[in-house]
């Protein structure tokens, strides 16, 4: 297990490039199925990445503006996925 999170701590910002980048990639008007199911992916891993290893995002306001920006310009489909990655994200800013 902790080989695995050695290896996540390693990988973690290229994962979350790759992700953004995959993001970046779609237009907030593009509504096909590849971009619907390119988005939820890309919302759902920066989820689970952000309950994973806070401390990727701890910096990183923007991500929060990010997200805040998705839920006002995207479908509607997409949202409930957008309000999980932004309550995963929260808790990353949070001060121990």
């Amino acid at each position: 297990m902790q080989s695995q999170i050695n290896q996540l701590k390693l990988m973690g910002p290229v994962i979350l490039n790759a992700i953004l980048k995959s993001l970046d990639s779609y237009s907030n008007m593009e509504s096909d199925a590849t971009a619907r199911d390119t988005k939820t992916f890309a919302f759902q891993a920066i989820g689970l990445l952000a309950q994973r290893m806070p401390q990727l995002f701890r910096d990183k306001t923007d991500m929060a503006v990010r997200l805040f920006d998705a839920l006002k310009v995207e479908a509607q489909s997409l949202r409930f996925i957008i309000q999980e990655a932004t309550i995963s994200l929260s808790s990353a800013y949070k001060v121990c």
